[in-house]
């Protein structure tokens, strides 16, 4: 029987030493954002029951999820998304705090994604959910507070901002299986004109699949609202689209101009988001490093019916990122090694710590001779060794 042992499983990868410094970098860089807008932190559990991720507006596949069992025989998963539990949490332990609720997450998703797709099964997600409040005021704090997050990490972005009732009102127009909306849905989130339309030619021609054939092309800038109108004659899709253009013009004054688009054919595959959706990309990563939207219904589901919004960064994808293009050097830097010789080694542990309390980044050495710990500073870019014995002596490396 083959053994695996020496590999990690699919999707999953060790970091090692400049992609540890640089993840927690990108982590505290978002975390500072979140905790100055006044944001709390709070973790979930890695392990839950199945049924929290299978309710029915999650829109989370079973195949995707990691499902076990535990001793009593219950339906387990890893954690597959971070806002059901929080949604748990807002109805159970937090039912009675004062709102708007804010908090925030930093924390690993686990998806079993389909092979040579060439996403992480295993990744770190950054977000944060506002619970209890509706209104313009509270979109646009989470969507300036999604778009400060990604300034803070990368030069540029593009954010594309959505209305989740959009498609789904022309679908339900349709006389169509759920499966059939399902593939429709898989089509204009990749894009795929072809299958898209192949789907749709086997259907009856009406207004709504003429709509639809148009969705996956109504991208672009404010003009693409204009065209939207044509394509619904429902009073509350106008409205939304109104409250969207009004969006859109908000954030261009908060300093997004040239960095907003509007995508009618974006589709979220977590079906709980029930009007503004938006989603952030950065040049060098295909898929979205940023989704979030309103999902006034979902905690609906847990038995308290509060509005929230939010949102999740893909904190692994900046990273490689990063990594990628270098874009700043976060090794850590060790500025001395402290070497004690024999019978003074506390005396050397002893003078490193007092060397660290005055902010001096430093090592123990611990070789059995003073060769060998020159030797590996060297090898190591140290550039002061000190030497502990009845004195101390200090030597620099070139």
């Amino acid at each position: 029987m083959k053994q695996y042992y020496k590999i990690t499983p699919e999707g999953t990868k060790d970091l090692l030493f400049e992609e540890c410094i640089t993840r927690r970098h990108i982590q505290d860089e978002i975390e500072k954002i979140f905790n100055a807008r006044g944001f709390n932190q709070v973790m979930t559990p890695g392990i839950e029951y199945f049924d929290l991720f299978s309710i029915k507006t999650a829109g989370i596949k079973q195949e995707l999820m990691y499902k076990f069992s535990d001793n009593k025989g219950k339906l387990l998963s890893l954690r597959a998304d971070s806002t059901l539990p929080i949604a748990r949490i807002a109805a159970t332990r937090l039912q009675k705090e004062v709102r708007p609720i804010r908090l925030y997450y930093l924390q690993n998703v686990y998806r079993n994604n389909p092979g040579l797709m060439g996403k992480m099964n295993e990744s770190m997600q950054a977000g944060v959910e506002l619970l209890g409040v509706t209104g313009l005021k509270a979109d646009l704090e989470v969507i300036t507070t999604a778009c400060d997050s990604l300034a803070t990490c990368v030069d540029d972005f593009r954010l594309e901002l959505s209305y989740a009732g959009f498609l789904r009102s022309l679908l339900d127009e349709m006389n169509v299986s759920e499966e059939v909306k399902e593939d429709i849905k898989e089509f204009i989130e990749s894009k795929n004109y072809g299958a898209l339309d192949s789907l749709l030619d086997d259907l009856e021609d009406t207004e709504a699949v003429n709509a639809v054939r148009k969705l996956p092309r109504m991208f672009g800038g404010e003009e693409i609202l204009d065209k939207a109108y044509e394509l619904s004659n429902d009073k509350k899709i106008r409205e939304k689209l109104d409250y969207l253009k009004n969006i859109y013009k908000l954030l261009k004054s908060y300093g997004l101009d040239g960095r907003l688009m509007i995508d009618l054919g974006l589709v979220n595959r977590n079906d709980y988001y029930s009007d503004i959706v938006f989603s952030g990309y950065v040049e060098g990563i295909a898929d979205a490093v940023l989704t979030g939207g309103r999902y006034d219904k979902l905690i609906d589901n847990f038995g308290l019916s509060i509005p929230a919004m939010g949102f999740g960064i893909d904190v692994d994808a900046l990273l490689n990122l990063t990594l990628n293009n270098k874009a700043f050097q976060l090794e850590r830097k060790m500025e001395v090694l402290v070497h004690g010789e024999e019978g003074f080694e506390i005396k050397a542990i002893k003078y490193a710590k007092k060397l660290r309390d005055n902010g001096i980044t430093c090592e123990d050495s611990i070789f059995d001779s003073v060769d060998k710990a020159l030797d590996y500073a060297s090898k190591k870019k140290i550039s002061k060794v000190y030497i502990v014995n009845e004195s101390i002596k200090e030597v620099s490396i070139e």
